[in-house]
């Protein structure tokens, strides 16, 4: 809801370019909640699955809900699994959870040919969309317990409130062109040369915690991921990751 308010209900189509500034506060305050709220756990991790509440001080407080596939003793996946025990959403899989046998190598990407994004049609546009905002179970398995998996399905999340639409999404809605998207487009380094950062956030001193976060949590390696995950968790010894904490007034 936030996402619609700030960018319009028309953000989610691919050309959608956002004109306004998420706030950096906001943006700040949902990544202290994915650390505060085990959302490394969370396994199916999109902004339908996390809102405000009212809080007993009369202040917001973000809250994951639908705990459907939540990890919930950090335990891994079976040695033998071929996919995932814990159902996710196409849109949030990081790569390593991305089946490639869907992905057609030859296949001309979404974002080159410019003909074909011109005739788009919304009312299809926002059926696909819907069909892969659903959880699915063909996710290949977690790395580990998921921690990882789940920073990447984060830093999705915050790049969807910054740009009013997935990232996944920008080489077209077919389910391989959003994996081939997922396994080849370099998410961060996008982002860094978009108008958003440009015109939003490249001078803005607060967002340097959350761009740490984004470059990170895109990292295709899920090694790399889970050791920059632990140590966001674990900068001030008691797992609140305060770095990321807004003041309440």
């Amino acid at each position: 809801e936030l996402i619609d308010i700030i960018h319009g209900p028309k953000c989610k189509s691919r050309k959608f370019i956002p004109t306004r500034k998420f706030p950096t506060i906001i943006l700040r305050d949902l990544i202290h909640t994915f650390f505060r709220q085990n959302g490394s756990n969370h396994n199916d991790i999109k902004p339908e699955n996390l809102g405000y509440v009212v809080a007993k001080d009369n202040l917001p407080k973000g809250q994951f809900i639908d705990h459907g596939s939540a990890n919930t003793y950090g335990i891994s996946e079976p040695k033998d699994a071929k996919v995932s025990s814990f159902p996710g959403t196409i849109l949030f899989f990081s790569p390593n959870k991305t089946p490639k046998k869907e992905m057609d190598p030859n296949a001309i990407l979404f974002d080159s040919d410019e003909e074909k994004m011109n005739q788009f049609d919304e009312i299809k546009e926002a059926q696909q969309l819907q069909t892969l905002k659903t959880t699915s179970k063909g996710a290949l398995p977690n790395f580990k317990n998921g921690g990882a998996d789940n920073f990447w399905s984060f830093a999705v999340f915050i790049q969807e409130c910054i740009d009013g639409k997935n990232p996944a999404i920008d080489y077209g809605l077919e389910k391989e062109d959003v994996f081939r998207c997922i396994h080849t487009k370099n998410f961060f380094e996008s982002f860094l040369k978009s108008k958003a950062y440009q015109n939003f956030y490249k001078k803005d001193p607060d967002f340097i915690v959350v761009e740490e976060f984004l470059k990170f949590g895109f990292d295709k390696d899920p090694e790399v991921r889970e050791k920059k995950r632990s140590e966001i968790c674990n900068r001030d010894g008691n797992w609140s990751a305060s770095q990321y904490k807004v003041d309440k007034e």
